[in-house]
């Protein structure tokens, strides 16, 4: 299993990211989902993160572009302190 092991999907919030992050989320592992949606989609791609949280792992997810050198360090220092 991967108990305590980390995912990070770029572009996870639909198709074949989305369906990487089910099979890994259902196997255990915690999830970092970057991904871009509209605001109007938030809450429907919110909920379905929301159903790859099981009992032992965690989802956090980023509505950001990662293209942006900025956003993905503030992403890296996001994750970094969901770490320790």
């Amino acid at each position: 299993t991967f108990n305590n092991k980390w995912a990070l999907i770029i572009g996870g919030s639909s198709g074949l990211g989305f369906a990487t992050a089910q099979k890994l989320a259902a196997e255990g592992m915690n999830i970092v989902i970057v991904h871009r949606c509209r605001k109007a989609n938030e809450n429907e791609i919110s909920k379905k993160f929301q159903q790859l949280k099981k009992e032992n792992n965690q989802i956090i997810s980023f509505n950001e572009n990662a293209l942006d050198p900025e956003i993905r360090k503030k992403i890296i220092l996001d994750i970094q302190q969901n770490q320790e």
